[in-house]
């Protein structure tokens, strides 16, 4: 419940109940390792909790009209697109 009301995936949620629906109908560990190893077969992204800083400048930069950019306009684009990765 806290992960969905702090805005967890819904598949992570679910994803997360499978496992602990197995852990509470008990197995050995060679059955936990092979059930929970033949459910992710599709080679999944890890999801991030937090924004990837590097995303939103690749659309920032992938947006801008470079050649309508000034020197100066340019470099204090530079300057914010760092302050922005840098945290």
């Amino acid at each position: 419940h806290v992960a969905r009301m702090a805005g967890v995936p819904r598949s992570v949620i679910e994803r997360s109940r499978m496992i602990l629906d197995e852990l509470h109908r008990g197995f050995t560990r060679e059955s936990h390792t092979t059930k929970l190893a033949a459910r992710k077969t599709k080679k999944e992204q890890q999801m991030l909790l937090f924004d990837d800083p590097m995303e939103a400048v690749a659309k920032e930069l992938t947006a801008m009209d470079t050649d309508r950019l000034t020197p100066i306009e340019a470099l204090q684009k530079l300057r914010e697109l760092q302050k922005n990765v840098r945290g």
